[in-house]
């Protein structure tokens, strides 16, 4: 989580007084972890029937035309590339020759349904669910069914429950050097801020609310709560709750998406009232093509911090936060995503010291494994310039040099446990395992604030759409 508590005071009876170094938002990484694993498993989602089994390209067909495995293949190529419409010309072409091929039948009804052509998939799903098919092909009909109609409905609501654990090999962000400045004099740190590990346990929950207006463009207008719960096993004083509310829009002008959102955020820190935030963002995102779009986004709010035990001089960091990235989401393979993105990140506060100006990037890749199981990976980084040095730490204009590097694997429990045990489980549907690993890194130019810590974790996400 970015959330930093250093030593300020020398070591002895009087103790330390506690900062935050990052004040914006502690649960930043969560909801950064939280996205990442949110990505894998709606991208492994759309994966279960459209993975081909080979690598195919279109001379290959043309070599081979009447190759009907062949040419099933390089439909579920077409789909994940992005070309929706050559996939359905394909699978057309297979079906004039063999029109009872019960999985061919079934991409095509799910080409249509990824066409908005709900009523034909639903007549083609009605029509292929008597013919004779392997439980798991029967299965992927019925689960089609269930979303085309979820798709009727103007309204959808979807809820998100994950609990998990991690572990952290430097909690409390110890110094790296073992020592603190302290007027410009360094002193070594006391022994309650020596570098702690700890466990956690991590529950997120979520529940959203989707509606279509109707209307010819698929504008659609949303609303979302979402609450985040950390207790640590030792370190108290991070104990962290989040709550948050949204409402938001989905303005569909294909091939060019806009999507307004509003947001209020309140923070309890050591079981205490800590800080709020209020603010808006916005993000322009232009399809280039099938595997390749372009996207802008700005964001801007407004925090406040309480006074707490902990953090006395918390309301020092009051003040308005604001970012400008550009970004660019490509498949580069079927089974491959990628995603940049880099922009610049203004905090200005109460006081000059905690005031900062930071360039950031992000790269994020997907990476599907197939049977509904994914590997997310990101590294991101950002350059903290403090507008001013704080004259009880050290004279030295602050600079802090901040790189993170995250790995999730997500592995649907159905699959864990066998795809044919768990067909008559409904409740393992959208239950997926996950195991994440953190390495991060801060490097400043004072050295109460250079640390580093390696994290890793372990937990479970349920998804509901109704």
């Amino acid at each position: 989580m970015a959330l930093t508590l250093v030593a300020l005071g020398p070591a002895g009876p009087a103790g330390a007084q506690l900062r935050i170094t990052d004040p914006d938002d502690p649960a930043r990484d969560v909801r950064r972890q939280r996205r990442d694993i949110e990505r894998g498993v709606d991208a492994a989602d759309d994966d279960r029937l459209l993975r081909p089994d080979r690598k195919v390209t279109y001379e290959d067909v043309l070599r081979r035309p009447d190759d009907v495995d062949l040419n099933f293949a390089w439909a579920q190529t077409q789909v994940l590339s992005g070309d929706v419409k050559g996939a359905a010309a394909t699978l057309e072409r297979i079906l004039l020759r063999n029109p009872d091929l019960p999985r061919v039948r079934l991409l095509r009804a799910v080409v249509l349904y990824r066409l908005d052509s709900i009523d034909e998939a639903e007549r083609e799903f009605e029509a292929i669910q008597n013919l004779p098919m392997d439980p798991k092909l029967r299965a992927e009909v019925s689960r089609y069914q269930s979303e085309i109609a979820l798709a009727r409905k103007p309204t959808r609501y979807t809820a998100t429950l994950s609990v998990g654990m991690q572990y952290d090999w430097n909690r409390n962000a110890s110094p790296l050097s073992g020592q603190n400045s302290f007027f410009n004099i360094l002193v070594p740190v006391g022994e309650d801020d020596q570098r702690q590990s700890d466990w956690s346990i991590q529950s997120i929950g979520r529940f959203e609310m989707i509606h279509d207006l109707g209307l010819q463009d698929p504008h659609k207008v949303g609303a979302a709560v979402t609450y985040l719960r950390n207790e640590q096993a030792r370190v108290d004083e991070y104990d962290l709750q989040v709550g948050a509310v949204e409402g938001s829009a989905i303005l569909d002008w294909a091939p060019t998406v806009v999507q307004p959102r509003l947001y209020a955020r309140k923070v309890r820190l050591a079981n205490q009232r800590y800080g709020d935030a209020q603010g808006a963002d916005l993000r322009v995102e232009q399809r280039l093509s099938g595997t390749l779009s372009v996207y802008g986004f700005g964001a801007g709010e407004y925090q406040t911090f309480d006074s707490i035990s902990e953090i006395p001089d918390a309301p020092e960091n009051d003040g308005p936060m604001f970012l400008a990235s550009v970004g660019m989401t490509a498949i580069l393979a079927p089974a491959h995503r990628l995603v940049l993105e880099a922009g610049v990140l203004r905090k200005r506060a109460d006081v000059d010291f905690v005031s900062y100006r930071a360039p950031t990037a992000t790269l994020s890749y997907i990476w599907l494994l197939g049977a509904g199981a994914f590997l997310t990976g990101s590294v991101n980084g950002e350059i903290d310039y403090y507008d001013a040095p704080d004259p009880t730490v050290s004279t030295d204009d602050r600079r802090d040099t901040i790189g993170r590097a995250r790995a999730t694997l997500g592995v649907p429990v159905a699959l864990m446990v066998g795809e044919e045990a768990a067909l008559g489980l409904d409740f393992l549907k959208d239950l997926t395992f996950y195991v994440t690993g953190e390495a991060i890194s801060n490097r400043s130019t004072v050295s109460n604030f250079s640390y580093e810590n390696w994290r890793w974790g372990f937990g479970l996400t349920k998804r509901w759409d109704f």
